[in-house]
């Protein structure tokens, strides 16, 4: 799978890597960084227009970058997302400390097969097995942030 992708692996970045991402998928990824409850550290979450990839924000810079490629691995991988609605996105965007009853709610209704879990770890593997063989390893510690991003949407949607 990976030898499909027409991504240069020789100048990856985590913000390349997302832009080339958001242009095969058509749709704006934005990463919100939150304490998750302790069984979870990343969740792909989409709504209509756009892709969420809400991560754990209490851990370390490298660990936080590998939950983002996971998350976007399952992207690559067609796995299907959960699907929340507008009111659902404003609430998880707006709550710096959301309840892990939120989470676990939402994410109750879509667990993912195991072998889902595997093939998007395996893929994440592959990804940073060749930014490691491009000599770019400084660039799996760069955590991507849509503080600013989320910010200009919320207040779009209301206006909306």
């Amino acid at each position: 799978m990976l030898a499909e992708f027409d991504f240069d692996f020789t100048t990856f970045t985590m913000e390349r890597f997302t832009a080339w991402l958001e242009a095969r998928r058509g749709r704006k990824i934005l990463f919100v960084p939150r304490p998750l409850p302790p069984t979870l550290f990343g969740a792909w979450m989409a709504s209509d227009d756009r892709d969420y990839i809400f991560y754990e924000v209490n851990t370390l810079p490298i660990h936080q970058a590998h939950i983002q490629l996971h998350e976007m691995a399952h992207m690559l991988c067609g796995h299907p997302a959960l699907v929340i609605n507008s009111q659902q996105a404003r609430i998880l965007l707006r709550q710096a400390h959301p309840s892990p009853s939120l989470y676990e709610s939402l994410l109750l209704r879509s667990i993912r097969p195991d072998e889902m879990e595997l093939e998007a770890e395996t893929l994440t593997a592959l990804i940073q097995e060749q930014v490691l063989r491009h000599s770019t390893l400084e660039k799996l510690t760069t955590v991507l942030s849509s503080d600013e991003d989320i910010a200009e949407y919320m207040r779009a949607m209301e206006l909306a």
